[in-house]
């Protein structure tokens, strides 16, 4: 009988699971959600992205707009993702190598965002950690790739679960095709992943992958 390989999550006490670098981000978007209660124009002119923004030198904006809420479920949703799957990533890779991916994604998505908003003449202010949640998952697939999840009471491969995300953001974008924009964190993330992994190859020094098993076949990831 063939036996298949299940992650199992378990809950860790608060200094497992609020990472140095997701401990700030976390505080970063707290930060970002006051200023965008109390100081709405502030925050859309100087901390969102836009075309406008970057184009006339706000290129902070690039960096800024992941910690800007632009939606209660937004916050919600990219908050859990950062705390839970950016936790395990940082764990898995270390402080400086989740920044850098971090860096990779957000950036990469307001670079697009600013493209596409040119291209097409419009100039959509966007903000949102969304971009980088779908970088989080993608790397969380890679790193447990063939491991599996219980997702709605079932055992989901961890590359499908990616798919599903992907799936769902495609689904949601029917309506604001401009938010398929933040769908390319997935692919910003596999070509981080791929670099790194020829990094490793060629020895420069970054630390792998652990993912070390646990007994009966389960993968401790938190």
């Amino acid at each position: 009988m063939e036996m298949s390989e299940q992650t199992q999550w378990t809950f860790r006490p608060s200094g497992k699971l609020f990472t140095p670098a997701v401990t700030c981000i976390i505080a970063l978007s707290i930060a970002g959600t006051l200023s965008s209660v109390f100081m709405p124009n502030f925050t859309k002119s100087f901390l969102a992205v836009s075309a406008a923004g970057v184009t006339n030198g706000r290129i902070w904006q690039l960096v800024t707009y992941p910690f800007v809420a632009d939606s209660p479920m937004n916050i919600l949703i990219s908050g859990l993702m950062i705390l839970f799957v950016g936790s395990v990533i940082e764990r898995e890779w270390k402080t400086v190598s989740f920044v850098i991916l971090w860096l990779v994604v957000s950036t990469g998505c307001g670079l697009i965002w600013v493209i596409v908003n040119l291209l097409t003449g419009n100039d959509f202010v966007g903000s949102g950690a969304v971009g980088c949640s779908y970088g989080l998952i993608t790397i969380l697939g890679f790193i447990f790739r063939g491991r599996k999840f219980f997702v709605f009471f079932s055992a989901v491969k961890s590359e499908y679960i990616v798919l599903i995300f992907i799936a769902i953001g495609i689904l949601m974008s029917i309506t604001s095709p401009m938010n398929l924009v933040w769908i390319s964190g997935a692919l910003l993330a596999y070509l981080y992943w791929k670099l790194r992994q020829r990094m490793i190859y060629k020895g420069y020094g970054i630390g792998k992958t652990a993912g070390q098993k646990r007994s009966g076949g389960f993968v401790d990831i938190d």
